[in-house]
């Protein structure tokens, strides 16, 4: 009677032991890289730069549970006021490739499902006129941001939203003459998918 009792025992000790199906299968997704696309909205705080709407992609390289290496690009259109650096008012086109490092405070999960995260980095930002030669500077930026896990059959589907805080050179004036460095503030939703 006591082998049947003392088997049953450790079946149901390791099965408590153990992580769930689910649990196991995302935590090897923790090592997966991550692909998304971003839809943001852009504010400036440069004087006859209006901002505008920004899209880009990015991608997610996990260094440990914690902490992510993520590269993204992004174009934004932007609106030009007459007034800005002898520019007649037009649009203006911002492309920027950003490198950041994101540390999240807990690892999402089936258990987990909601998490936040942030992180800073530098990047490049380049400047397109109609009516002006092409323009580049560098910045850094700091970003502060929640995601959330959809429950889907996989566990690879994530929503994001964030905050970004640029400071960056601006567009250069006419003669080539380097502009004021400038701020600017981007409120982002994204979707990100976890690759097999």
């Amino acid at each position: 009677m006591r082998v049947p009792v003392l088997t049953v025992f450790l079946v149901l000790l390791g099965r408590l032991a153990a992580p769930s199906e689910a649990t196991a299968q995302y935590h090897r997704l923790t090592d997966a890289i991550v692909v998304g696309g971003t839809l943001a909205s852009a504010g400036s705080g440069s004087e006859g730069l209006a901002g505008g709407p920004e899209i880009g992609g990015l991608v997610e390289i996990p260094i440990g549970d914690e902490f992510r290496l993520r590269g993204e690009a992004a174009a934004g259109f932007w609106q030009v006021d007459d007034s800005y650096d002898q520019i007649a008012g037009s649009a203006m086109r911002r492309h920027r490739l950003t490198l950041s490092v994101l540390r999240s405070r807990d690892v999402l999960g089936p258990s987990r499902r909601l998490a936040g995260y942030g992180g800073g980095g530098a990047g490049l930002y380049f400047y397109r006129f109609a009516s002006r030669p092409d323009s580049g500077a560098w910045g850094i930026h700091g970003m502060v941001g929640a995601e959330y896990l959809l429950p889907t059959i996989r566990s690879r589907w994530i929503a994001v939203g964030e905050l970004q805080l640029h400071a960056m050179g601006g567009p250069r004036g006419p003669g080539g003459i380097a502009s004021v460095p400038m701020l600017s503030a981007h409120v982002a939703a994204a979707i990100k998918y976890r690759l097999p």
